[in-house]
């Protein structure tokens, strides 16, 4: 016999942060990846920077224009979150459910209204 110690990821939903016609305030909002490994088995999830990362920044995109924003592995926004810094746990069996936490911090500038969007990838390693 021949048995894989593999791992799933379920869903990865979109983190939304919603409509607002004030970015003088910080935004925060959450979602949570679904997955699902063997009993035993290590995983790390890593998020990387974005398709519009500018070397220090996450971004979302309009046109030409961008709003910043980070994500965290904590509620209390304190663990930020990339590849470098993964989410870590040990499989159940089961599906286990890790939380995304976001934050537009407040921007200085005036922007156009829109659609602000960014691509992260998610990556599971076990």
């Amino acid at each position: 016999a021949n048995y894989e110690n593999g791992c799933n990821l379920y869903s990865t939903p979109d983190l939304n942060f919603g409509q607002t016609s004030d970015l003088s305030s910080p935004i925060t909002n959450s979602t949570s990846i679904s997955l699902s490994c063997p009993t035993n088995t290590t995983w790390k999830v890593g998020l990387d920077n974005g398709l519009n990362y500018d070397g220090s920044t996450r971004r979302m995109k309009n046109g030409t224009n961008y709003i910043q924003y980070a994500l965290f592995k904590s509620a209390d926004l304190s663990q930020t979150w990339d590849n470098t810094t993964c989410s870590q746990g040990t499989g159940t069996s089961g599906t286990q459910q890790i939380n995304i936490y976001g934050r537009v911090p407040a921007q200085n500038n005036i922007l156009p209204a829109g659609d602000y969007v960014d691509t992260v990838t998610v990556t599971l390693t076990y």
